[in-house]
């Protein structure tokens, strides 16, 4: 398949910002080995930041539900609510956020 990609490309005369061949990519990550795993690192890192702490916000959530059922009724309408609406109508709050 990368063969394939590759000889496609090179017999197109795709320009490289379009879509650039494997070699290219290859040849890029090598010699950008350095800053991309800097930025790899720092990725990885906020990314299992996240995963902890909205693991521990929803495990604090589920417990404060299960022991307060007043706080499930009053919360769990808005929560469905929230559930309701698709993932991408939140990206322009968040953008101005």
């Amino acid at each position: 398949m990368l063969a394939a990609w590759e000889i496609a490309v090179r017999v197109a005369a795709v320009p490289t910002y379009v879509l650039p061949a494997p070699g290219a990519i290859a040849v890029k990550l090598w010699t950008d080995s350095a800053g991309l795993a800097a930025a790899l690192a720092t990725t990885l890192g906020e990314a299992v930041a996240g995963y902890v702490i909205g693991n521990a916000i929803g495990f604090v959530l589920a417990v404060a539900f299960f022991y307060r059922p007043v706080l499930d009724r009053l919360v769990m309408p808005l929560i469905v609510a929230l559930n309701s609406v698709p993932a991408v109508a939140f990206a322009p709050v968040v953008i101005l956020w």
